[in-house]
């Protein structure tokens, strides 16, 4: 599981990891669009409307804690339920929940089955990756400020500064990591 406020790096070491392992990546929901090379089923699974993902959370197919914690940047992420069930079934799995609260009730339910990964990065690396990202100027300081990013993070089993660390050095922490669990 790997959490982290924008531009820390999580996309990139996910892609990374599942290009390296044999992981599988499981993707969480939201109602927010495409950007750029994203991939439906891949990164997210796009919904169409907000209503569409109201009605699933009402119907408890997300493991979020609650309602608040699934809106990001003016728009809603889902962690699906199955993701807790999913490590039993002796798959390797990555995934991503929006909200270190709902990651560290993951944690808590999964225990040792689980490896949380929390990625933090300096306000300045932060903006201009998303600068380079493409995020218009006026919403820059806003998306910095967003998120419960670093809530929680205590139970994380491993947090890394990505602003001074190159990924591959991650990637082999955390496959050394696996190998030990």
């Amino acid at each position: 599981m790997v959490t982290g406020a924008s531009c820390t790096g999580k996309s990139t070491l996910i892609d990374m990891l599942v290009l390296e392992t044999n992981i599988i990546r499981v993707p969480g929901y939201t109602t927010r669009e495409r950007r750029g090379p994203e991939r439906n089923g891949y990164d997210f699974f796009y919904l169409k409307s907000s209503a569409v993902f109201m009605e699933m959370f009402r119907n408890g197919r997300f493991i979020d804690p609650n309602f608040s914690v699934t809106m990001y940047a003016d728009n809603f992420y889902g962690s699906p339920s199955e993701w807790v069930n999913m490590p039993n079934a002796d798959v390797a799995i990555l995934f991503s929940p929006t909200s270190t609260i709902t990651a560290s009730y993951i944690k808590r339910v999964l225990e040792d089955k689980i490896l949380w990964v929390h990625l933090v990065a300096d306000e300045r690396v932060r903006k201009e990756r998303l600068i380079r990202r493409g995020t218009p100027a006026q919403f820059v300081d806003v998306r910095l400020l967003c998120g419960d990013s670093n809530q929680e993070i205590r139970v994380a089993d491993l947090n890394i500064n990505t602003g001074n660390v190159v990924l591959t050095e991650i990637v082999i922490t955390i496959l050394n990591l696996i190998q030990e669990k």
